[in-house]
């Protein structure tokens, strides 16, 4: 599958982990840019968001929440991901893995602590 395809019906989350300052009215402007041209194109409707250490960078919605009813999509707008949420979330881990943030074998609560109940399974 096109990462295209992905990004059609996809709410798009970035999260940049560089040193390099990303918040910036050139670089908000350039987001901007590439998403208004890619949904111009039909080749993306979606929200993104993109943060840098936290802060907020840049959130925008472009396209249809529903098009028959002619709902505009928005920034709360909900996405049924379904599974292909699942390789974003596994390649962030293996990420962080290679970075020494956390082991394969951390507890869940020690970065949601909320979810300290959860003992999780064997597989």
């Amino acid at each position: 599958m096109q990462l295209i395809h992905v990004l059609r019906s996809l709410g798009l989350l970035l999260v940049l982990g560089s040193n390099s300052p990303l918040h910036s009215q050139h670089t908000t402007r350039q987001l901007d840019s590439l998403f208004t041209e890619l949904h111009q194109h039909d080749k993306f409707n979606g929200n993104v968001l993109v943060a840098q250490k936290g802060q907020l960078m840049f959130a925008k919605s472009y396209g249809k929440a529903d098009e028959q009813q002619e709902r505009d999509l928005n920034i709360q707008s909900v996405f049924e991901l379904a599974s292909v949420s699942k390789q974003f979330t596994a390649i962030g881990i293996v990420l962080l893995k290679k970075q020494q943030k956390l082991d394969y074998d951390d507890a869940l609560a020690d970065y949601i602590p909320e979810l300290a109940f959860y003992r999780g399974g064997n597989y």
